[in-house]
Formats: C-alpha cells, sequence, structure tokens
C-alpha cells in the first residue's frame, strides 16, 4: 500500500528530518516516488521510479523544497504502469493555482484524465476537480471548502473504494481517510506551528489519529475544521 506524508506550516520550512524517514517504508519494495511544493503560486514536482533511500534526486529535493506545504507519496502499484508518469503528487491547474493531489488506497474509476498520470489516482484527482469547478460555478455563495466536500462525497458515492488523500492549493491542505489509518502530529516552531500529516508515525511524539471520512482542514500548521461525516 502507498504512503503519504505532508507539511503545513506558517512560515516555509523544510522538511529534511521527517522525509527521509518516511523514505525508509516499503524498502526495500516501492514503485516510484513524488514531492510536491511550491515556489510562489507554482507548483514543484518532482517524481521518480528509482529508490529515495539511495537517490541523489530525492536527497536534492527535500533539500530544495521549502515552502508553507510540502505533498510526499510513495507508491506501491496496484493499478497503472510501473512508471514516472503514474507517481503522485499529480499537478493541475485549477483557479489559478496549481492543485497537489497523492492517494493510497483503490478506487474503481474509469473516468478520463486530466494530467500527467493513467492510474486510478490521476482518474480520481481528474473527477473530484470536474466536481469542483461545477459545484463552484453553479452557487452564488461559493467556498473552496465546500466544494471539496461535495467532490469527496461525489466520488465515494460514484465510485467507492478505499480513499485516503492529501489535497493542495499550495494556501490549505485537505485529507482525508476512508480506509487505514493516518496520522497529524503538531509541532511547534520557532516561527509558530507546523503540522505533519502521515500514513505512518515517523517519530515517538504525540502522533494522533485522523478521524475517518472526514475532511480535514488546515492552514499554515493550525486546523481550520473537520467535516461531519461523509460517506
Amino acid at each position: 500500500m502507498c504512503e503519504l506524508f505532508a507539511l503545513s506550516c506558517n512560515r516555509k520550512d523544510r522538511a529534511t528530518f521527517s522525509l527521509p524517514l518516511f523514505a525508509r517504508y516499503h524498502t526495500p519494495s516501492w514503485d516510484g516516488w513524488g514531492v510536491g511544493y511550491y515556489s510562489g503560486r507554482h507548483a514543484v514536482v518532482e517524481r521518480s521510479t528509482d529508490n529515495p533511500n539511495h537517490s541523489e534526486t530525492f536527497r536534492r529535493v527535500i533539500t530544495q523544497a521549502m515552502s508553507n506545504v510540502i505533498v510526499a507519496h510513495i507508491r506501491i502499484a496496484t493499478t497503472g504502469d510501473v512508471c514516472t508518469e503514474n507517481c503522485h503528487p499529480f499537478s493541475y491547474r485549477f483557479l489559478d493555482r496549481d492543485w497537489l493531489f497523492a492517494h493510497n488506497g483503490h478506487i474503481p474509476i474509469d473516468y478520463p484524465t486530466h494530467v500527467d498520470g493513467y492510474n486510478d489516482s490521476a482518474r480520481a484527482f481528474s473527477f473530484m476537480m470536474d466536481q469542483m469547478r461545477e459545484y463552484l460555478e453553479g452557487r452564488m455563495f461559493r467556498g473552496i471548502y465546500p466544494a471539496v466536500k461535495h467532490a469527496t462525497k461525489a466520488l465515494l458515492e460514484t465510485y467507492g473504494g478505499n480513499v485516503n488523500y492529501l489535497l493542495t492549493d499550495g494556501n490549505v491542505l485537505f485529507a482525508f481517510c476512508n480506509h487505514r489509518r493516518m496520522y497529524m502530529l503538531r509541532r511547534e516552531k520557532e516561527y509558530g506551528g507546523a503540522i505533519l500529516i502521515s500514513t505512518q508515525k515517523l517519530s515517538d511524539e504525540n502522533w494522533v489519529e485522523i478521524p475517518k471520512n472526514r475532511v480535514l482542514c488546515v492552514l499554515n500548521g493550525e486546523v481550520l475544521v473537520t467535516s461531519s461525516r461523509i460517506g
């Protein structure tokens, strides 16, 4: 099963301690990895099928990745070819922002992909972006958070499956879990709060389990809201 990681903080920061720990999971088996972060309003995404534990590219990327939001993924393929294009996170331009999406689980979805990827995760991301666009275009009072909730609910009702995801526009970080476990850790930095989300506890600190079937919304290292139950 794939692994997910994200960092949200109120000042640009790196994850040079946590990401090497994260990369150790699934050694010696993996089918790819990816790290996404932001430079201004644009996403920078590095993906590869090499071993992140012995990769000069991975080491370079985690040193360069300084951002308010960082998303990382280790892929164990369930659908789609083993190739760079099917590694997460995927990127999509929407509302004049670059959105990033990473997923673990399996979704029996047949939907056109709008991104550089051809597996179930890329198709689910494309479906959610279309659902968000439809939601935002059809209402007088619009908002990103209710649009994400709507898209998540539509994905589960239309296709079902196992859905753990991380979704961000570079400002707000959304997390959802309906199988396995996802954990959250809050750290106090000299600049304020930082929140880490991972499918694995990466340290002996006080990681807490994220409630299942709820959209968690995080901004600048603080939890804004946890939705009511979806699905």
